[in-house]
């Protein structure tokens, strides 16, 4: 009797086992069919006008303290794993006042942002910028100045030990707009944005795709005590140059 009852106690227990398994089973189903599927990267370009205007619009919110935060969620972040396809690529100031996403009011997976001091285009900065274009999608560049700049005004009065490469890029600018008439410094970060501008679409990699129509070029500065981002000029052509 003992034995007999032993016997039906292990089926029940074995029973019981591969109920509770089948069981874990499909609710592991359940769970994963529940789960929000990964979204994909974005497909679609910007042209270089609606980037812009993307951009202005961000910076106004700025402007008036009512930004929306966009493309900041969990969800965008997953999105983003497969891919990017930022509507624009900036070149700004490592300036810790000036931070482009803030500025644009934008989100991850906007904007591709090269920084250094005083917005300078050396080797490392070009290449990045033409990875942007060229292998992103990216159809707008913007050069971004800010009022104040320091590696400008070190430039301006000659203190150029601590930067003597960044300076080597600034020196024509500063040397082109001492003739100009109003504020030295802000004619200097101004002729610094817009000679930067003449570089990048002159350099032949950019240059072609600037001549093709596929990319725009422009400059603009940020004010510091506005917080408005003005653009300098219409976007800019130029004849390819090594």
């Amino acid at each position: 009797m003992c034995y007999g009852s032993a016997m039906q106690n292990r089926r029940l227990r074995r029973a019981l086992t591969g109920i509770l398994f089948m069981l874990g089973i499909g609710g592991l189903l359940v769970v994963k069919s529940l789960a929000p599927a990964r979204a994909a990267a974005p497909s679609s370009s910007v042209s270089p006008a609606d980037a812009l205007k993307l951009l202005l619009e961000g910076n106004q919110r700025f402007v008036e303290g009512t930004p929306e935060r966009p493309n900041q969620t969990v969800a965008r972040r997953e999105a983003l794993v497969g891919g990017q396809q930022p509507f624009a690529a900036i070149l700004s100031c490592s300036d810790s006042r000036t931070t482009p996403e803030i500025v644009f009011d934008r989100g991850k997976g906007d904007l591709f942002v090269v920084r250094d001091a005083g917005n300078v285009p050396g080797p490392l900065a070009l290449e990045s910028l033409h990875y942007a274009t060229a292998h992103l999608g990216t159809r707008l560049v913007l050069v971004l100045g800010h009022t104040k700049c320091g590696a400008v005004a070190a430039t301006l009065s000659g203190q150029t030990e601590d930067i003597p490469e960044t300076a080597k890029e600034i020196e024509l600018a500063v040397a082109k707009s001492k003739s100009m008439s109003g504020d030295a410094l802000y004619n200097a970060i101004a002729e610094n944005v817009r000679l930067t501008v003449q570089r990048l679409s002159t350099w032949t990699p950019l240059a072609e795709m600037v001549k093709a129509g596929d990319i725009q070029i422009i400059g603009a500065v940020y004010h510091l005590d506005s917080g408005r981002v003005i653009v300098l000029d219409q976007p800019a052509a130029g004849t390819p140059s090594k």
